[in-house]
């Protein structure tokens, strides 16, 4: 069920001339020769189809207080956040990309996931989702969503609850409580998605990151593991 978003078309190069006269000639003497083939090669004529599985491992390490950037350990606080990064190069022409977790695609189900504190998860640097709109106050918006910066959250105050951010109108995530376990649902809007399909296109380069966050406790910036899939069709 996953959505082939079309983000370019590969089209034939084409010649222009200010000389229309010389241009109607050249016209004149093609149409009598049929050894001249002005076609171009398309790369998107023939494709290859790979798939990137997003995986993000379970995390039960701590939060590392005191180092990396982070605070100390206080309570009640955005003492620390555990970052973990999957990247993809691409090499080649891309001529369709699919990510499971757009809207279009269906979004993706997990029937067992658990974190704690909070949650948040980046697809080049700007939130989808967050389990905390207080941590995403602190940030700054720019396009379609909003940057994610560490230094703009460490040492505020941690609201505990639950209380979901996520970027998109028509986007749908539900996680469970923090500390509790539960049923995963992320499908995000297909506006926020795909102009930063296409900045990866133009970087050459798909990432995306998982973010949790701890105030005091051993058990903090921990989560269970989570996946998807990024499928991509890559001109010969």
């Amino acid at each position: 069920m996953l959505l082939l978003m079309q983000l370019f078309a590969c089209k034939p190069a084409v010649g222009v001339s200010d000389d229309k006269e010389q241009n109607q000639a050249e016209d004149e003497e093609g149409s009598n020769d049929s050894s001249i083939d002005d076609t171009t090669s398309d790369p998107c004529e023939e494709s290859e189809i790979v798939v990137w599985e997003v995986e993000f491992p379970q995390y039960n390490g701590g939060c590392n207080w005191g180092n990396n950037g982070n605070s100390n350990a206080a309570q009640l606080n955005h003492s620390a956040r555990y970052k973990q990064v999957q990247s993809f190069t691409v090499e080649g022409v891309i001529c369709d990309v699919s990510i499971s977790l757009s809207q279009q695609a269906g979004g993706i189900e997990t029937p067992y996931f658990q974190y704690d504190d909070h949650i948040l998860m980046t697809m080049k640097n700007r939130v989808l989702f967050s389990t905390s709109a207080e941590i995403v106050s602190h940030l700054q918006s720019e396009d379609v969503s909003l940057v994610w910066n560490w230094s703009e959250v460490v040492d505020t105050t941690m609201d505990p609850s639950i209380d979901m951010w996520i970027a998109g109108s028509d986007s749908v995530v539900s996680l469970p409580n923090p500390g509790e376990s539960g049923d995963v649902e992320i499908l995000i809007d297909d506006t926020i998605i795909e102009p930063l399909v296409e900045e990866s296109i133009d970087d050459e380069q798909f990432q995306f990151s998982l973010v949790t966050f701890g105030d005091n406790d051993n058990s903090d910036c921990y989560q269970t593991g989570l996946s998807f899939d990024v499928e991509f069709s890559l001109g010969q």
